[in-house]
């Protein structure tokens, strides 16, 4: 059998057409991928750098509001918080440890897959204080507001946990959908290897 081979005819404008309109949807879709990834880290920054507040300010604001002689309610709940919290880490360490044993090591392929696409920018917003010295800190000024009826203190507290109400009112729950659309095709991505 002969195969017939067939002419292609060269059209210099026609195929810079093609090529030019084949890298614009490229690029175009690079574009908006690292503008997802910049407005997912810039999101991930901001509420990294809420999370102590908020700890600090509710906190602070509760623990103060409650009566004077409430020490003996402040001190079963926070027993029954820690409790409750190192019960529910140690199950999911324990279901996490049985789970993720099982799982098969994903390839060296799909592992840099992920890591081709970097956001325009990169800013770091650290926390002023990690969340223990956070949690710490309410107690300390909750309880001291409590006891000393402090009505400077005590207003501080109320107002930054309106300004905390706030931010997360406008800015960070309308933000929390499109960190999650970004946050949900990697998952799914490394989901894939876990299906058969």
């Amino acid at each position: 059998m002969h195969l017939r081979s067939q002419r292609y005819e060269v059209n210099p404008q026609t195929d810079c057409r093609y090529f030019s309109r084949y890298l614009t949807r490229v690029l175009r879709t690079r574009c908006v991928i690292r503008l997802l990834l910049t407005i997912k880290q810039l999101g991930g920054q901001l509420i990294g750098f809420t999370i102590p507040l908020i700890i600090l300010f509710y906190i602070t604001s509760g623990i103060a509001s409650l009566p004077k002689n409430s020490g003996s309610l402040l001190s079963k709940t926070v027993a029954l918080s820690y409790g409750s919290t190192i019960i529910a880490g140690s199950l999911a360490f324990i279901v996490a440890s049985i789970v993720i044993a099982g799982l098969p090591e994903p390839t060296a392929a799909a592992a840099n897959a992920s890591d081709t696409l970097t956001s325009f920018m990169t800013i770091e917003i650290p926390p002023l204080f990690g969340v223990m010295t956070a949690l710490a800190t309410a107690f300390l000024f909750g309880m001291g507001i409590s006891i000393t009826n402090s009505n400077g203190l005590r207003k501080l507290a109320d107002e930054g946990r309106g300004v905390i109400d706030l931010l997360l009112a406008k800015v960070i729950i309308p933000f929390l959908p499109s960190t999650l659309q970004v946050s949900l095709p990697k998952w799914r991505q490394k989901a894939r290897y876990l299906l058969p």
